[in-house]
């Protein structure tokens, strides 16, 4: 098997989700897609809409139960897709409350009101939460494709791999573990000695 391909071991180990908890993720997915179809493409009642969003946290309430069995692989693209789903109801939790506003009565007008505003404070807070949480997953796949780059060919290893070796010498504490030069081979951490590195590596520079 090359190294290009994820072994069976691998995906067991951190990729494969348990029976349950990939029903359970698969059918909330699934539905989910279904119901932002119909949100879409239809013009829903609001206590309809209301009702979407009150199932679609309860499901997303049986997901969170089965969040020990996830793979560790797994954990932060679950959660993603979570917080996206988690999004969605607040949206149709926005749009009902929208129309319940324009539809309330003089005499409603005001707890209407209130709704709305409540709504769309969850919408909001629902969205900054994705945003973050995909900020912060770009960040971890920068780190995490540094530490499978070679610093001198540029080569880079497939997900599955180990991160590449790091120049010993750069063992030191002024320099963070994920910025030290990784080599893909012996030659290329020769090379990249030869090349420059021997100037500004730390163990080059002790007495």
């Amino acid at each position: 098997m090359d190294g290009s391909t994820t072994s069976y071991s691998f995906w067991q180990q951190h990729v494969e989700l348990p029976d349950e908890a990939r029903q359970t993720l698969s059918t909330t997915q699934k539905w989910f897609d279904t119901v932002e179809w119909l949100v879409e493409t239809t013009d829903l009642d609001p206590m309809r809409l209301v009702n979407f969003s009150n199932q679609g946290l309860r499901r997303l309430q049986a997901i969170r139960r089965c969040e020990g069995s996830w793979p560790r692989a797994r954990r932060d693209s679950i959660h993603r897709r979570v917080m996206r789903m988690y999004a969605l109801a607040m949206e149709w939790e926005l749009t009902a409350a929208r129309k319940f506003a324009d539809q309330a009565a003089d005499a409603d007008k005001e707890g209407a009101m209130t709704r709305l505003s409540e709504a769309i404070e969850h919408s909001q807070e629902a969205s900054n939460i994705l945003r973050g949480h995909q900020v912060k997953m770009q960040r971890k796949w920068e780190r995490q494709l540094k530490k499978r780059t070679c610093s001198m060919c540029g080569k880079t290893a497939p997900n599955s791999s180990h991160a590449f070796a790091y120049c010993g010498g750069c063992r030191h504490a002024s320099i963070p573990r994920v910025d030290r030069p990784r080599y893909c081979s012996e030659a290329c951490q020769r090379a990249h000695w030869l090349a420059g590195h021997k100037d500004e590596c730390p163990c080059a520079h002790e007495e």
